[in-house]
This record gives C-alpha cells, structure tokens and sequence, in this order.
C-alpha cells in the first residue's frame, strides 16, 4: 500500500500515515523515515481478533451507500480498518481486502461468508516497510 507518512517518531518506531483510504497510527519496522515521505509499506495486526467482538459483519444496508469504502481511521485509541473479508482459513486466518490491498488477521469464532463487509478494531497497527 502506498503511504505517507505524516509524523515518525525514532525513540519508539511510531509513525502515523495517510493513504487513499484514509489515516492512522502504526509501529513502523522499517529504516529511519522522515515526516512527508511516501512508502510502499504493508499493514499487519498483532493481536488476534474474535469475531464479534472486534471483528465485526457490517449491515449492507446501513453501509450501501457508504462512498467512502474501503477505510482507515483513528478511533478512541483504536486503528479501524473496513474493508471485505477476502479469506477465511480453517485455523482463524483471515484477510481483509482493502481496495487493491490485503491486510492479513487472525481471528476466533465463527466468520461472515467470503465477500462479506467487516470492520476490525486493534490497538496496535504495524507498518512493514517494503
């Protein structure tokens, strides 16, 4: 995915970064990078998911008209990531497409079909640097 990265923090690996489907904050595991640079970069999750918890079906209808989709955003601490599930794998392996963009998540219980509109909420999002 194509980013910018918008602020970098050194001490702590940091980074916060716009794309075409929006902004967040992210751990950043590549080399030193400097505020307004643009990266190919891919994104990941650390932690695993439950369905229905943080990993979320959203309601067709109430996002049918929703022109914003695919997105990226900040919200109460949390990075929210909307997108359709692409891949469902029998030990909770998962893949979110956003846009042309894959970002691959483990998640427990019982998954919406492969197609479907979901939303995941994680504490931290992690950038790799390609």
């Amino acid at each position: 995915m194509k980013c910018t990265i918008t602020y970098y923090d050194p001490a702590s690996q940091r980074v916060e970064f716009s794309s075409v489907h929006g902004h967040a904050a992210a751990l950043w595991t590549g080399k030193a990078v400097e505020s307004g640079v643009e990266v190919e970069a891919e994104l990941g999750l650390l932690e695993s998911l439950a369905w229905g918890v943080d990993a979320l079906e959203l309601d067709p209808e109430e996002t049918a008209d929703d022109s914003a989709f695919p997105t990226i955003r900040m919200e109460k601490g949390k990075v929210v990531l909307t997108g359709l599930l692409a891949e469902e794998g029998p030990d909770g392996e998962c893949s979110l497409r956003l846009g042309e963009d894959e970002v691959e998540f483990e998640a427990v219980g019982t998954p919406p079909r492969t197609g479907t509109r979901i939303q995941l909420r994680t504490k931290q999002l992690v950038l790799y640097a390609w």
